[in-house]
């Protein structure tokens, strides 16, 4: 990548633990050993059979709290893959008009931390190195 916050895709993630989540994501690979992956609104797509019909649920990976980004290092996941289904990208972008998305304080709020995570963590390193 050419920068540390190069670009943010769709992409779907297979963790250690398990977990097979969906997410907008942002790659900050200012270490390379490990980087930091930005997940923004990431959920669980579930398939529920009904007999004949089969519906598709989306609900959020984390139940518990309403953040819109988390981190977690490359380290802790089994394989990832940009998302280019056209399908799977509406049903999440329906699910977060449904949710009320973000506005554009939210937005803001959630790129202030990116940018203090990804500052945060060079001086970490540095003073590390020093």
């Amino acid at each position: 990548m050419n920068s540390p916050l190069d670009e943010e895709f769709y992409c779907t993630l297979k963790l250690v633990s398990g977990e097979e989540i969906f997410c907008i994501m942002i790659v900050d690979d200012s270490d390379p050993e490990d980087p930091i992956l930005a997940l923004q609104d990431p959920v669980i797509f579930t398939y529920k059979q009904y007999g004949p019909n089969i519906t598709l649920q989306v609900e959020p990976w984390i139940k518990t709290t309403d953040e819109g980004i988390y981190f977690i290092r490359l380290s802790k996941v089994i394989y990832m893959t940009e998302c280019h289904n056209i399908e799977m990208i509406d049903y999440y972008k329906q699910y977060l008009e449904e949710r009320g998305g973000l506005d554009e304080e939210e937005e803001e709020i959630i790129s202030k931390k990116i940018d203090i995570f990804i500052h945060t963590n060079k001086v970490s390193k540095s003073r590390k190195k020093g």
